[in-house]
């Protein structure tokens, strides 16, 4: 259930919290899981990629309905 990061010689674990079709569907189920759970900076510590699947203005047009925790 992870796999090895070999530059780092860790193992990152993960589950599965969501599918949908790849594309818009998947970037809203992202972007909805990424506001819920505070933002891309909420837990701290250092990610390498921290932002926002989508802009405001595409989640929104995509239907989104989940409230941007930060600006």
């Amino acid at each position: 259930m992870g796999k090895p990061t070999r530059a780092l010689n860790v193992e990152h674990k993960y589950k599965e919290i969501g599918r949908a079709k790849p594309g818009q569907n998947l970037n809203v189920l992202e972007e909805t899981h990424i506001r819920q759970g505070g933002g891309p900076q909420n837990k701290g510590g250092s990610l390498a990629n921290k932002r926002y699947q989508m802009s405001e203005l595409n989640y929104k047009s995509a239907g989104g309905k989940t409230v941007k925790p930060t600006l």
